[in-house]
């Protein structure tokens, strides 16, 4: 996608930073990192998680789920 985005373009991307056997992991910090050479940050903004209910009849293997779901908005260079 970035091939197609101009320059001053801006990319939004919704993640979220799930726990794996009880450690958080920051998908969100590992995007950063992979699209730092070609955008730069403009802003990140935090989603607070209030509501966990999954599909009808869904075992939910991780009850405590995400705090938050988190916005980047990146700019192309």
């Amino acid at each position: 996608f970035l091939t197609y985005l101009k320059k001053k373009g801006k990319v939004c991307i919704f993640v979220g930073s799930p726990k794996f056997n009880g450690l958080e992991i920051n998908i969100w910090e590992v995007l950063l990192d992979y699209f730092s050479k070609e955008l730069k940050l403009i802003n990140i903004l935090a989603d607070p998680i209030v509501s966990r209910k999954l599909g009808y009849k869904r075992k939910n293997n991780n009850p405590n789920g995400m705090d938050y779901e988190y916005l980047l908005i990146l700019e192309k260079n």
